[in-house]
C-alpha cells in the first residue's frame, strides 16, 4: 500500500463545489476564508495568485493546479498587482457554473472550487501542506482532471437517479486526482 492509500480511508470528500471562471484582462477576485480546502485549475490562459500575506504573487499557467489546504483568502488576478473584486460581488453575474468577468483582454479559464468533507472540517493530514500548494500537472493529468469535472457538471444540471452518490464518489475522485498530481 503506498502512503495516499493509507491516508485516503480516513476522510472523505462529501462533495466538491466548483464554478468556471472565465477571466478577460484585466480582472481579479478576491476570495475569503473559509474552512474547506481550495482548488483551482487553470485551463487556459494565465493569472497570479497570492494569499494576501505579502509574499509575491505565484504565476499560473495552463496545466497548473494550486490548493489551499486550510481554506485560506486569496487573490487570483491577471497580473500581480491587479485590482481585484469580491468573488462574492461577481457571483451575482454567474450563469450555470461559469463566471465571465473582467474587461475585454485576454482571456484565462480557471474551474475553481472547494472541496467539502463529510466530517465538515478539513482532514488533519492537510495541516502538513504548505498555505499555498502549487503544481504544474502533465497534459493526461489535465485531461483526467478535466473530465472529472464535466462528469460532476453532468450530474449537476442533468441529476438522475443516484446522482447525489455520484456527486460524493466524482467528489473524492477528483480530490484524489489533486492529491496525486501534486505528489
Amino acid at each position: 500500500m503506498d502512503a495516499l492509500e493509507g491516508l485516503l480511508p480516513r476522510f472523505s470528500v462529501r462533495q466538491a463545489v466548483y464554478t468556471r471562471v472565465e477571466g478577460y484582462a484585466p480582472w481579479g477576485l478576491n476570495l475569503f476564508a473559509y474552512l474547506h480546502t481550495k482548488f483551482g485549475i487553470v485551463t487556459e490562459g494565465c493569472c497570479h495568485v497570492d494569499l494576501k500575506d505579502g509574499a509575491a504573487p505565484v504565476r499560473l499557467e495552463r496545466g497548473s493546479c494550486y490548493l489551499l489546504p486550510r481554506g485560506d483568502a486569496y487573490r487570483l488576478r491577471d497580473s500581480p498587482d491587479g485590482s481585484a473584486d469580491a468573488f462574492e460581488d461577481a457571483m451575482n453575474h454567474i450563469e450555470g457554473r461559469t463566471l465571465r468577468w473582467g474587461g475585454d483582454g485576454a482571456r484565462t479559464t480557471v474551474i475553481g472550487g472547494c472541496f467539502i468533507f463529510a466530517d465538515e472540517s478539513y482532514p488533519l493530514v492537510l495541516d502538513l501542506l504548505p498555505q499555498l500548494v502549487h503544481f504544474k500537472v502533465s497534459e493526461q493529468e489535465l485531461s483526467a482532471l478535466e473530465s472529472t469535472m464535466r462528469l460532476l457538471e453532468n450530474e449537476v444540471v442533468q441529476p438522475s437517479p443516484g446522482s447525489l452518490a455520484m456527486l460524493n464518489r466524482l467528489a473524492d475522485i477528483f480530490f484524489i486526482q489533486t492529491l496525486r498530481a501534486y505528489l
